[in-house]
C-alpha cells in the first residue's frame, strides 16, 4: 500500500467543519484509521444539531408556512424505520441521535441527572410539516 502525505492548512472553525464534512462524504474510500480519527474529532458539541438549532430550523418552516401552532405528529425523527421521540440532538457527521430516556410519561433520572440515550442509525430522517430538516 502506498502512503500519501497531504499538508492541510486550515484557518477558522468553519473551514475545519467543511473539511470534516468533505472527508465524511468520502469515508468509504478513505483509510480506516483516518475515518476513526475523523469520527473522534467530529463527536463533539460543535457538530451537534441541538435543541436550539432544531428549534431554529422549525421556526424557519413556521415562517414559510404562516406561523400556525405545531400540532402533534408534525415533527418526526425516524431512524432505521423507527420513530424516536424526545430528541435532544443529532450529529450528522458521526450519524448519531441523542434522546431523553422516558419511563412512562416522565424522564428517567439517575443520580439527579436526566438519562440520555444515544444511537447510531444507518438511516435517519428528521421532518417537520413534511419538510426534511436533516437526513442521512
Amino acid at each position: 500500500m502506498t502512503s500519501r502525505t497531504i499538508e492541510i492548512n486550515v484557518t477558522g472553525t468553519d473551514k475545519i467543519k467543511t473539511l470534516i464534512e468533505l472527508l465524511n462524504r468520502y469515508a468509504d474510500s478513505l483509510p480506516v484509521d483516518l475515518v476513526a480519527s475523523l469520527k473522534d474529532i467530529a463527536d463533539c458539541d460543535h457538530y451537534e444539531l441541538g435543541y436550539d438549532r432544531i428549534n431554529f430550523m422549525i421556526a424557519k418552516v413556521d415562517t414559510a408556512t404562516g406561523n400556525e401552532p405545531m400540532r402533534d405528529g408534525e415533527f418526526k425523527l425516524v431512524a432505521d424505520g423507527e420513530e424516536i421521540k424526545h430528541i435532544t440532538s443529532i450529529n450528522p457527521i458521526v450519524k448519531s441521535v441523542t434522546y431523553t430516556c422516558y419511563s412512562g410519561s416522565n424522564p428517567k433520572v439517575k443520580d439527579g441527572a436526566i438519562v440520555l440515550g444515544k444511537c447510531y442509525p444507518s438511516k435517519m430522517k428528521m421532518t417537520y410539516r413534511d419538510v426534511t430538516l436533516a437526513e442521512w
